[in-house]
């Protein structure tokens, strides 16, 4: 509540408001039921002091008024308590709002090697379920505080009335909130159990559907169910059980509750001679208490069970933050000559070996370089570390001379286009999907992208042209197709460097040198770096490097011979 401070004490003020006038709505009974039963006795005090009241709020003992006023009252309250309800709905949903904001911002501000370890269904699932059930702990803190005050107020009209008698009837609730505090216990286990069911859920449905083309073509639907039906099973027991403990809590003190009210006023009435109207009251308010307090423990439970998914959600937030990339850079990269590394080392947090050892490399301005290798070689590390994705143990990548880290490294980002093996496409137009929705690529930058990578022609083909839906990650074109949609979303914001994974593994023989013409063009004003293992790739390169193991074990040049002024320096220890 400490991050909506005005808008926390107006919810409040609108409880305490809605508690007063439920309270006086159950004291306007005390005239009512003397005027009904023609009472002539003398009044207790409790009694004689709301006819006074009444008296000199202008209300005689007519039945009529009061019950206008009571109807009235009672009306108020519920508009009172329609408006706090709001406030509290509007504010939880704000603080999901913004949970989900912080999670999806620390996570893109981490490190990337610490954010490409992240379950995707875990990320998944905070931001859907456990961001929900999180941001609700607000909605059970603003019903408790008005359950307390409801409860707080209608023990001081009880005071009021009787002290004896609420004396007992707060020892009970106390006894009451005591013996049921073991199913609060058992919820936030309960609560645990299905949050990591949820996540786990959630990790293999990503995994599921992501490979669901291949579980479909190999018949293995029989084999992956059961191994949903296990996380689904635990979900559904652990919401069992739950379900139970609220209800436990909610429902099993209403005989106990009902029990100690009927005591109550067999004892006022008979051995402390009471009244009939004044025990109706008392018998009202105790019972409106006795909600109050049951209300109060189900809200505390239900935080209770909340508690695990605040913990995951701010569990991610607090340790993305931490690992958040520490950018100390000021200068303007501009890459007018050459990326050049020396002697570089880079060894990932918790690993004893290398991925890359004492890489000497000097890269120019434009040209199509190949980087070959077995899995394992280094190869992603490489261009991750050019990329700036991965940090220098030692040795040093530098851009015209400069150090990568004196650079303000997002501005040296925004000068490459990056085109990962599995290529994602949304749902959406090719321009959506080539623009990523920026506002400020005009539709002649899209064209232009387009022909770059060799995709205008397809593309003007098709009825809707560039406005043309491609289907859920781009079902309705082919793989080639697909794959030169995300060469021109990587060309379109013009690059200098273009970073490719494997570009053409999927890709048949003629779609495949369709984009080796498309990026031997593109390769005379840009320098391109390609993941490859594929002949074509490698053959129509103009210098071809080797890693294995994390070392450089070969550059040479490609047959046709590199492109003017390519220069590449080995080290000593590695030519």
């Amino acid at each position: 509540m400490k991050n909506y401070p005005l808008q926390s004490a107006v919810t409040i003020i609108f409880f305490m408001i809605s508690s007063i006038l439920d309270s006086t709505s159950i004291i306007l009974i005390v005239p009512i039921i003397s005027i009904m039963s023609a009472s002539t006795g003398n009044s207790s005090g409790f009694e004689a002091y709301v006819q006074d009241i009444l008296s000199f709020l202008g209300f005689t003992d007519e039945l009529g008024p009061l019950l206008v006023l009571m109807v009235g009252v009672v009306s108020f309250s519920a508009l009172v308590k329609i408006l706090g309800g709001i406030q509290i709905a509007l504010i939880t949903n704000r603080i999901a709002n913004n949970l989900r904001l912080a999670l999806v911002n620390a996570i893109l501000a981490a490190k990337w090697g610490y954010s490409s370890q992240l379950s995707p269904g875990g990320v998944n699932a905070a931001l859907g379920t456990e961001v929900e059930a999180a941001s609700s702990i607000y909605t059970s803190v603003g019903k408790g505080i008005a359950a307390g005050w409801q409860t707080a107020i209608g023990l001081s009209v009880s005071i009021a009335i009787s002290p004896s008698i609420t004396a007992g009837g707060f020892a009970f609730g106390i006894v009451t909130v005591v013996v049921f505090s073991t199913f609060v216990s058992r919820t936030r286990a309960s609560a645990i159990i299905r949050r990591n069911s949820m996540e786990t859920l959630s990790t293999r449905i990503v995994e599921i559907m992501s490979s669901l083309k291949g579980i479909k073509a190999m018949g293995h639907e029989t084999q992956v169910l059961p191994l949903v039906a296990v996380s689904i099973g635990s979900v559904r027991k652990a919401r069992n059980r739950l379900a139970f403990y609220e209800r436990a809590i909610q429902l099993l003190p209403e005989p106990i509750a009902a029990a100690a009210i009927a005591i109550g006023i067999f004892v006022y009435i008979n051995m402390m001679s009471g009244g009939l109207e004044t025990a109706a009251a008392l018998a009202l308010l105790f019972s409106r208490s006795a909600t109050s307090i049951r209300s109060m423990q189900k809200q505390y439970q239900a935080i209770v069970g909340q508690e695990p998914s605040y913990q995951f959600v701010n569990g991610l937030i607090v340790g993305s933050e931490n690992a958040a990339e520490i950018v100390t850079g000021t200068k303007e990269p501009q890459f007018r000559s050459n990326i050049t590394l020396r002697d570089l080392t880079v060894v990932y947090e918790g690993q004893s070996n290398a991925a890359l050892t004492g890489v000497s490399l000097e890269l120019p301005r434009s040209g199509l370089v190949a980087i070959t290798g077995p899995s394992g070689a280094g190869k992603s590390t490489l261009i991750n570390a050019i990329a700036g994705l991965e940090t220098a143990t030692s040795g040093s990548v530098e851009i015209d001379g400069v150090p990568l880290p004196d650079f303000d490294i997002a501005k040296w980002r925004k000068m490459i286009g990056y085109v990962p093996q599995e290529i994602f496409l949304f749902p959406e137009s090719i321009r959506e999907n080539v623009t990523t929705s920026d506002p400020d690529i005009t539709v002649e930058k899209t064209i232009e992208a387009l022909r770059h990578a060799d995709a205008w022609n397809f593309v003007q083909g098709l009825d809707d042209g560039i406005d043309t839906r491609i289907g859920q990650a781009g079902s309705k074109l082919s793989g080639g197709e697909r794959q030169r949609i995300a060469v021109a979303r990587a060309l379109v914001h013009q690059p200098q460097l273009l970073i490719m994974d494997e570009p053409t593994a999927a890709l048949d023989n003629e779609s495949e040198q369709r984009i080796c013409r498309a990026l031997k063009h593109l390769s005379t004003h840009v320098l391109i770096l390609i993941i490859s293992h594929r002949p074509a790739i490698v053959n129509a390169a103009d210098i071809v490097i080797e890693l294995n193991d994390g070392k450089l074990t070969s550059v040479h040049k490609a047959k046709q011979g590199p492109v003017q002024n390519f220069h590449v320096a080995v080290s000593e220890h590695q030519s």
